[in-house]
């Protein structure tokens, strides 16, 4: 169960005490719970909320310095320095210092932190520092510190610091510096630690 606490507000520089709740803003109103909080007149409008979260809806940028347990809709740069139990959708950059449990999917720069576990989608470049459940698209570069179970399809460059079970695809260079299970295809060039053949991606390991 979510228990909603009372965080600080801040939009577009003027601070409000609000519980925890879903926010959301439509039109020039800014909404909590489905009530009007305010209404803003000047745009673009930017949100600075400090605490937890319930869910966001935001026509604008919004940072939310805590965790969010719900699902986040923003049309401008979104910040979230805590962990997401919910779906992502961002047309602008996208910054997540923590982990993900949910589908992502940007039209700007992508970069997380933490675990993910769901699929990614980023029109973007792509950074990702944990590891990864899903299967993930790129529009520009991809760059995964951590291992990934799932394909990965991208429109540049694949580089993997970790380990790939799944495929990999990449218009120009594709680089995986730990084992890939699975197939990779690139434009250019093709560059892999060890290629594991005798298994297939996504069975069962019998030593785990």
């Amino acid at each position: 169960m979510y228990i909603m606490k009372k965080n600080t507000l801040i939009i577009n520089g003027k601070q409000y005490e609000v519980s925890g709740g879903t926010f959301s803003i439509e039109g020039n109103k800014v909404m909590e719970n489905g009530k009007v909080l305010t209404e803003v007149s000047e745009q673009p409008v930017t949100i600075h909320i400090h605490g937890d979260v319930k869910e966001l809806t935001v026509q604008g940028t919004v940072h939310v310095h805590g965790d969010v347990k719900g699902n986040i809709e923003a049309t401008g740069h979104t910040i979230i320095e805590g962990d997401v139990e919910g779906d992502v959708e961002a047309n602008g950059s996208l910054f997540v210092q923590g982990d993900i449990e949910g589908d992502i999917e940007t039209n700007g720069d992508m970069t997380i932190q933490g675990d993910i576990e769901g699929d990614v989608e980023s029109e973007g470049n792509l950074t990702l520092h944990g590891d990864v459940e899903g299967d993930i698209e790129v529009g520009r570069q991809g760059v995964f510190h951590g291992d990934v179970q799932g394909n990965i399809e991208s429109k540049h460059d694949v580089t993997v610091q970790g380990d790939v079970r799944g495929n990999v695809q990449a218009k120009h260079d594709v680089t995986i510096q730990g084992d890939l299970n699975g197939q990779a295809t690139a434009g250019t060039r093709v560059q892999c630690q060890q290629v594991v053949i005798n298994e297939s991606p996504f069975a069962d390991n019998p030593n785990e």
